[in-house]
């Protein structure tokens, strides 16, 4: 439950509501491409693409919290 709060959190960073949108379906509430593409309004190939744009915005997300936890480490 704690990573899925940690995880809830760093999507929260995200800059565009889309990305967050389509990454809390897929890995919070376990949605299927489908699924998500109908909520959504998208094609299917639309929410493949924007599910990979939000994985690579993700990613800077994480990386930039994992560097705040290191430099933190290392000032304690």
């Amino acid at each position: 439950i704690d990573l899925k709060e940690e995880a809830s959190a760093l999507l929260a960073r995200l800059d565009k509501p889309e990305h967050l949108k389509v990454l809390h379906k897929r890995y919070i509430q376990y949605q299927s491409f489908e699924t998500i593409a109908c909520e959504m309004g998208y094609t299917y190939r639309n929410v493949h693409y924007l599910h990979g744009r939000a994985l690579q915005a993700f990613g800077k997300v994480l990386e930039a919290h994992r560097r705040s936890k290191d430099a933190a480490e290392h000032e304690a």
